[in-house]
């Protein structure tokens, strides 16, 4: 009996075999394209259909930068020509010079040239001459001055001073000493040198004295008479 199961048992294994077998082969005659495909038998599972994907991007914003503001430059930086420096010589000692014929008095509007007392000089000038005060009168004859007195100490500079002295450059005859004393009891002479034009300027040159402490002290210089019809110390 052992053996009759034995031989049983081998018969139904091999049965099965057989069946299983015939099922596959039915299954690939029925979908024979898994065969191409290397599927050889088995239960199948679900069909998965792998698409391509689609990538989008983000959308992308262009902000423009803002708008450049250039602030307005700084002005213009004017360089005014410095003021003409003008070299004035030290006043040199002299000798006393003669007594002028010309006087300088004030006439009370101005400055006025005439003759001095028992002179000849109304030969010259025909008669007192006044030409008024000037604000240009006091500036040339405070710079004659100023460089003829220099720095002396307990010397003042009178209105009259300052007009006496311009006055005697424009107006003064060529050659002949204008004179005066101050209020403040210094003695002037001042004495038109030279008249010339340049560039069309016409200038004099003159010499200027003054009695300090008893001591006569001299300057030389320039003055062009100015479009305005001022004068103008300008050395």
């Amino acid at each position: 009996m052992p053996h009759v199961r034995i031989l049983t048992r081998g018969a139904a294994a091999f049965a099965a075999a057989l069946a299983f077998s015939a099922l596959g082969l039915a299954t690939a005659a029925a979908d024979p394209g898994h065969g191409e495909h290397g599927w050889h038998g088995g239960p199948r599972g679900p069909v998965v259909v792998v698409r391509p994907g689609y990538y989008y991007p983000p959308p992308a914003y262009y902000y423009p930068p803002p708008p450049v503001v250039y602030a307005a430059p700084p002005p213009p930086v004017v360089y005014a020509a410095p003021p003409p420096v003008v070299y004035q010589p030290a006043p040199v000692v002299v000798a006393a010079p003669p007594p002028p014929q010309l006087v300088c008095r004030d006439s009370g509007t101005g400055a006025a040239l005439g003759a001095a007392a028992g002179g000849t000089a109304g030969a010259i000038l025909g008669a007192t001459s006044s030409h008024g005060r000037h604000q240009w009168a006091a500036t040339a004859g405070g710079a004659i001055l100023g460089v003829l007195l220099g720095g002396t100490v307990g010397h003042a500079v009178d209105a009259l001073d300052q007009d006496c002295a311009a006055q005697a450059v424009a107006y003064g005859p060529i050659g002949q000493p204008v004179g005066w004393a101050s209020p403040y009891g210094t003695q002037y002479q001042v004495t038109p040198v030279q008249q010339y034009v340049a560039q069309g300027t016409t200038c004099r040159e003159y010499q200027a004295n003054a009695a300090i402490d008893g001591r006569w002290q001299q300057v030389r210089g320039t003055a062009c008479l100015q479009p305005d019809g001022s004068w103008r110390v300008v050395n």
